[in-house]
């Protein structure tokens, strides 16, 4: 059964994604498993769109189709984020790693190349992609813009263009990498703040919608109740 749902869901990504890619170039750098989880995503959809046919009729296959396609999507926002948060927190790192290798005499390209090769978590099949495009012929700059237009950070762009001035107008990358892990390191203070400030917010909201209706439920209404009664009697 589970072969046979890796299979469909294999199939039905092959498709959507083929759809997509054709609208949206971009969209053809996707990764086998990531195909796989836009199948599961539809199958999912469309499964939920049947059960609700079935037992609710078609105004409550569109509720349940609605509801479980937006459920999914807020799911994969989340993850989203937090592995784009993963891969900010590696930057600085991998900024420091090209910035030994710099100091230890590495030209650009090949200080791409050995840095891809280190290091390690989310952000490890970034820079691998880097290093093998660094491999391929394209210039460290072309190599980091093209990490920097997948993931979408602007931090990959900032190093491309310090080692795109290196590789243009011979100026030293060591010092340019130092500039740019401090403020990097700035950058993710000011994160760090903005986080701690919405803090209180994020923990208002269970107060407000669970605390505060379970003491209510438990505390309030068996006093109301029980006034009542004295009341009435």
């Amino acid at each position: 059964m589970v072969r046979t749902w890796r299979i469909l869901s294999q199939f039905v990504g092959s498709i959507g994604f083929t759809a997509v890619s054709r609208l949206f170039p971009a969209a053809r750098e996707r990764k086998a498993s990531e195909v796989e989880n836009l199948g599961s995503r539809m199958l999912v959809v469309a499964g939920a769109v049947l059960v609700g046919a079935l037992v609710l009729g078609a105004s409550g296959a569109l509720i349940l189709g609605i509801a479980v396609g937006a459920f999914m999507a807020m799911r994969d926002r989340a993850a989203r984020s937090r592995e784009t948060d993963e891969i900010r927190r590696g930057i600085p790192e991998v900024v420091g790693l090209l910035g030994v290798a710099a100091s230890a005499g590495l030209n650009p390209h090949r200080s791409i190349q050995v840095v891809s090769e280190l290091v390690d978590g989310p952000i490890a099949p970034l820079m691998a992609r880097a290093g093998t495009l660094a491999r391929a012929g394209y210039t460290a700059a072309e190599s980091l813009t093209s990490i920097a237009e997948a993931s979408g950070l602007d931090e990959f762009r900032s190093m491309a263009r310090a080692f795109g001035a290196s590789e243009r107008q011979g100026a030293p990358l060591a010092p340019a990498l130092r500039r740019l892990g401090r403020d990097l390191a700035e950058q993710r203070r000011r994160r760090a703040e903005a986080a701690a400030r919405k803090a209180p917010v994020r923990v208002l909201f269970p107060l407000v919608v669970c605390v505060l209706p379970a003491f209510v439920l438990l505390a309030v209404i068996p006093v109301f109740v029980d006034t009542l009664n004295v009341v009435r009697a």
